[in-house]
């Protein structure tokens, strides 16, 4: 489930923003900078965290998908009673127990359709107990598949969410490298063959918190000190 949290800085954007400036100064004083897209991606510690929490909680999901998947054969309000369970962070011991029960319930009735399904000559009232059946569990894998539609949409719309609340921390770091550096130009260098100044270490640095400019502060001054202005004399 890997993403391109950082595709969006490329080239043409910078480009965009500052390409008649490239044209304006000499090329001797003009300073591109460098930045390896896919590194800092994979370097950049908040976003493994939360891609780490966004994961999980997908699997999760996919754990309860699954385990509404063995209760096809519920009616409609035994399946949303155990999906509500299912869905519970900690189930309590009474839910606990009513989830098995809803278990064994739809494990006999699939017991009951596999063995009318077996059968060659059914009596009106078999077939009829059986198209029960058959209509249940269609209802029901018509309800799961429902949920997994909407277990995927909401994945999709975390990874965008994620992907926008990412790239501002990354797109201020790269301002502030910038600006330190005098560079003129920022670019992903893939793009480049030659030349350049890589700040790929200083920016995943940077954002991790593990660089000078963003572990050094400035001393504080004592409660009530004032800067000495002369002894007077």
């Amino acid at each position: 489930m890997r993403t391109r949290l950082l595709a969006a800085i490329t080239a043409l954007g910078f480009l965009a923003a500052g390409c008649n400036a490239v044209w304006a100064q000499d090329a001797a004083t003009f300073k591109v900078g460098l930045i390896d897209l896919d590194a800092v991606g994979e370097q950049f510690t908040q976003k493994q965290l939360e891609e780490e929490k966004l994961t999980l909680w997908y699997k999760t999901q996919q754990a309860q998908l699954q385990r509404l998947s063995t209760l096809l054969f519920l009616s409609a309000e035994g399946w949303q009673e155990a999906a509500e369970i299912i869905q519970t962070p900690q189930a309590t011991p009474a839910q606990i127990e009513r989830e098995q029960a809803l278990n064994k319930q739809s494990t006999e009735l699939e017991r009951e359709y596999r063995d009318l399904e077996g059968k060659i000559d059914r009596t009106p009232e078999e077939t009829e107990r059986f198209n029960s059946l058959l209509d249940k569990v269609r209802a029901r894998d018509a309800d799961l598949k429902a949920l997994a539609r909407e277990v995927e949409a909401s994945l999709q719309q975390q990874q965008h969410k994620l992907g926008v609340d990412l790239m501002k921390p990354v797109e201020d770091a790269i301002k502030a490298i910038a600006e330190e550096k005098g560079l003129d130009l920022v670019i992903d260098r893939k793009l480049v063959y030659l030349g350049g100044e890589d700040i790929t270490e200083l920016l995943v640095q940077r954002l991790n918190g593990t660089d000078a400019a963003a572990t050094t502060a400035p001393p504080e001054e004592a409660p009530g000190e004032t800067p000495a202005e002369g002894d007077g004399e």
